[in-house]
């Protein structure tokens, strides 16, 4: 499985709407000359497999024409109304993602990882799974690099072959991140982010709807005070430490809470202390190869072309926004998790 293409899935649901049934020859003839760049086998084959997993094409049996499905069908007529019913990219996206979120196939084979066994939890309500690649001493094959551990509040450790890998891990979750059904922050090791738990990956809710039941403010200093540490004359929090304890328990997209930590920021500033970097200097210590750092450098705040790398209240903070003892106890990590 690979992340979805959108434009190549719909053409092959509209190829299929107009000439089906269709053979698998006949239906990647017609997409190549539609295509305006080269299309492989291999991908157009992986599109095919993903209009066939979300339950929008379907086949007799193997190796008979393809057709869509009612649900296909219903998502291609509504692409092609009339111009002021038609749907534009982005309502196809939300379409999609409501496909892939609803899909029982999915729910049964990676869904469970974030909603429980008996999926008692809903979906953007869902617990994180953190993902580590198997040490080669613990791999059984040549191609050990490709194992995943995976592990959550339902489960874990549990070793990923590589196939299940390629499927979960390349394949749905890269779905997932597209159609913002989950989200993930990779940080660098610390003394309050375990090794086995510095990537995580977790469902998101509506941002604004979530704001509704609760401050981000509120959520904003539980989570801080449970892990801030007094330093001279204030308490401070790593950033990369508070995004990934904040997202993943209150079911937040990363950008969204950056984007309102940076206005509670602005809105508290005689209150709040703040330590920057370059973007230089932390990439001599991450021992990380270069492409690491953009995914790094997203569990830090950017500020008028610095990085913020930890966030301080001083003692001088109102009521409320105190902790109720100033001396908050040490939480677990989101997730429930030891």
């Amino acid at each position: 499985m690979r992340s979805l293409q959108l434009d190549l899935l719909l053409a092959i649901l509209r190829s299929i709407g107009e000439h089906g049934p269709i053979g698998y020859t006949a239906l990647y003839q017609g997409i190549v000359r539609a295509m305006p760049e080269q299309l492989s086998n291999s991908t157009y084959y992986h599109m095919l497999a993903a209009g066939k997993i979300l339950g929008l094409i379907q086949q007799e049996s193997p190796k008979q024409p393809y057709m869509l499905t009612t649900a296909g069908v219903s998502l291609i007529a509504a692409s092609q109304g009339a111009h002021k019913d038609a749907l534009s990219d982005s309502d196809f996206g939300a379409r999609l993602a409501d496909i892939v979120r609803e899909n029982q196939t999915l729910d049964h084979a990676f869904f469970w990882l974030f909603r429980g066994p008996d999926g008692s939890l809903p979906l953007d309500h869902g617990r994180a799974v953190y993902i580590e690649p198997v040490p080669p001493e613990r791999s059984a094959d040549n191609k050990r690099r490709q194992q995943r551990w995976v592990r959550s509040e339902f489960c874990g450790p549990i070793v990923l072959d590589t196939v299940l890998t390629q499927s979960l891990v390349f394949g749905l979750r890269l779905w997932c991140l597209a159609f913002g059904i989950l989200d993930e922050l990779v940080v660098a090791q610390s003394p309050d982010i375990r090794k086995d738990r510095v990537q995580v990956l977790f469902p998101v809710q509506n941002f604004e709807r979530a704001l509704t039941e609760r401050s981000f403010e509120n959520r904003l200093l539980t989570h801080f005070w449970a892990l801030a540490r007094k330093s001279a004359n204030y308490w401070s929090v790593g950033v990369p430490e508070l995004l990934h304890r904040l997202c993943p328990a209150e079911n937040l997209g990363v950008d969204a809470v950056k984007a309102a930590l940076i206005q509670w920021i602005g809105a508290n500033r005689r209150y709040v202390v703040l330590s920057v970097f370059a973007p230089s200097v932390p990439m001599s210590v991450w021992q990380r190869k270069p492409s690491d750092y953009p995914t790094l450098l997203r569990s830090y705040l950017s500020v008028e072309g610095s990085y913020v790398s930890r966030l301080g209240l001083t003692d001088e903070i109102p009521e409320r926004l105190q902790s109720r003892s100033m001396t908050p106890p040490r939480l677990p990590l989101a997730g429930g998790l030891d």
